[in-house]
């Protein structure tokens, strides 16, 4: 029942995103960056973009509480955060709901900084080329671009443990992540579909044009606001247009 609520939601949702996909949204002088497929992560003075049915119906004024609530509790993240938790969260950042696939809804040298922690191996390969120069064009001359991922050279060891752990024991269920997908889940970015080590992330940045690349550590780097930024760790690099 719940997955079967989960997928109309999802369904409605993609043709909202559908009817306003040409919407171009305009950032104030508070805002110093932008950060993409973030839910409600945003750090302080950013302006998030994220396509997620959970964002436009808790910011929808139109919807009564009563039924954010019940739509709330029909979704996964109902499973970790209350709904007081997660409105009260939202509530005070700025979110726009748009789907990234059709690309970055601001104007060409909008701003200094664009972030994105955990999004782009939701893509494929030349879908994250498209919004990597979708990026480019966003940013001013001399912006930051940081991106965050899951680090590919950590996986073989992950793997390995799992590996041994169902060696010893049998458990087909530390196997599953590995060789099993959620058939019931339509979401387009609840997969994993394209994993990067630095080389790889670096030649993707370079397609999409840019030249200086760097791999950063935790918190430490040029863009703006990055003691803020990395909510998750992972592969972290940076590149300036």
């Amino acid at each position: 029942m719940k997955t079967r609520y989960y997928n109309l939601l999802e369904k409605t949702n993609n043709l909202l995103l559908r009817l306003k996909k040409n919407r171009i949204y305009n950032l104030d002088n508070s805002v110093i960056g932008i950060d993409l497929g973030c839910e409600n992560n945003v750090s302080q003075k950013y302006f998030g973009v994220d396509g997620s049915f959970l964002i436009w119906f808790t910011k929808n004024k139109y919807f009564p509480m009563f039924l954010k609530r019940i739509l709330f509790s029909k979704t996964c993240t109902a499973n970790h955060l209350t709904f007081e938790e997660f409105i009260g969260k939202t509530n005070k950042v700025q979110v726009a709901h748009h789907n990234l696939l059709y690309g970055i809804p601001f104007k060409d040298n909008s701003t200094s900084n664009v972030f994105t922690s955990h999004f782009i191996e939701h893509l494929t390969k030349e879908q994250a080329i498209k919004l990597i120069v979708e990026c480019r064009r966003v940013l001013n001359e001399g912006g930051i671009l940081r991106i965050v991922v899951p680090d590919l050279d950590e996986e073989p060891n992950e793997i390995r443990g799992s590996l041994e752990q169902y060696g010893k024991s049998g458990d087909a269920e530390v196997l599953q992540k590995y060789l099993t997908v959620d058939a019931n889940n339509r979401n387009f970015f609840s997969f994993h579909r394209r994993m990067y080590n630095f080389n790889e992330l670096k030649s993707v940045l370079e397609q999409a044009g840019f030249k200086k690349i760097a791999r950063k550590e935790r918190y430490k780097g040029k863009i703006q606001n990055v003691s803020n930024l990395d909510v998750r760790d992972g592969l972290i690099v940076e590149a300036i247009k």
